[in-house]
């Protein structure tokens, strides 16, 4: 008996993604989180793919040595940009230069995350998890718009089935009031974002603009690693062997950015590369643009 349209996703996990042939020479593909997890294991394929890069991280060290070893290996133009994703200012400061510096973007991909067992507030009093995960790309989103535009680009946000762990709480977004769990805010963090994709792909969508969501996988992915002795010997131990290869992202993420099947696909979420539905509570409604006005808001207030 066939599953229904909500519960697809748990057969998903079976399929591999589909793969392209289609290169990007001569592109410029934006990766934030590129120096470890699945932004390294994308920055890899996309530059096998022949496309240049633009890297938006924290680690300096890492960052030259990742530019160093794709120049040399795939003989393409990459440069990178630090900040730190949980200051908004920071994240602004970076995005700066870059609409400074940097004259096309093609493609976008909002891969930096964190998973925190401990509520934490950053400098600006807002949520860490929902600062990285959500606001941040966010406002990666939509500084690069004019960038973007220039080239009827792709942006993809790295979501995650993690989203079904929790709804978002426009009353209490910060988890003043309520009991904090590291799924809870993570999952929160992720139906956030999965509500401004609606409330923004129509519109990009007609600046030429394609803004799609996707679940990576249950792969092996760094995040996490932030949390106690505890959490990370977990991880290792037990999680990790569940887990599959961090190339399955990589691949998904290259084939949503590259194959021309999807060139005109916007406002979907996709585990891998399936389209499939999102849980009920982050399906499309009035509170997208509502969460999209608020999250906003937010961004100005730090940035001010």
């Amino acid at each position: 008996m066939a599953l229904k349209p909500q519960y697809e996703f748990l057969t998903l996990g079976t399929k591999p993604p589909h793969q392209t042939k289609a290169t990007l020479s001569g592109k410029w593909v934006l990766i934030t989180g590129a120096t470890s997890g699945i932004g390294l294991s994308a920055a890899r394929r996309f530059a096998k793919g022949k496309a240049n890069l633009i890297l938006l991280v924290r680690n300096e060290q890492k960052a030259l040595a990742l530019t160093k070893e794709l120049i040399s290996q795939f003989g393409i133009q990459v440069r990178f940009y630090l900040a730190d994703f949980s200051k908004l200012k920071s994240v602004k400061d970076a995005l700066q230069s870059i609409t400074q510096n940097e004259k096309q973007i093609d493609v976008l991909i909002n891969n930096a995350g964190v998973y925190s067992t401990k509520r934490l507030l950053t400098q600006d009093q807002t949520e860490l998890v929902l600062t990285v995960n959500h606001l941040s790309s966010l406002l990666i989103t939509e500084t690069l718009i004019p960038l973007l535009g220039q080239s009827k680009g792709r942006i993809i946000q790295v979501n995650s089935e993690g989203h079904r762990f929790s709804r978002f709480a426009l009353e209490d977004p910060h988890f003043k009031k309520r009991w904090y769990t590291g799924l809870r805010s993570y999952g929160a963090s992720k139906t956030a974002q999965l509500h401004t994709v609606w409330a923004l792909a129509p519109t990009l969508f007609k600046q030429g603009i394609t803004l799609n969501a996707m679940h990576p996988g249950a792969v092996q992915s760094e995040i996490g690693l932030n949390n106690g002795w505890l959490y990370r010997t977990f991880k290792k131990l037990i999680i990790n062997r569940m887990l599959k290869r961090v190339e399955n992202s990589a691949e998904a993420l290259y084939y949503l950015a590259a194959d021309s099947s999807v060139k005109d696909a916007y406002g979907q979420y996709y585990y891998l590369t399936h389209p499939t539905m999102p849980a009920k509570h982050a399906m499309k409604n009035p509170l997208s643009k509502k969460i999209l006005t608020w999250s906003k808001k937010v961004i100005q207030l730090a940035l001010e």
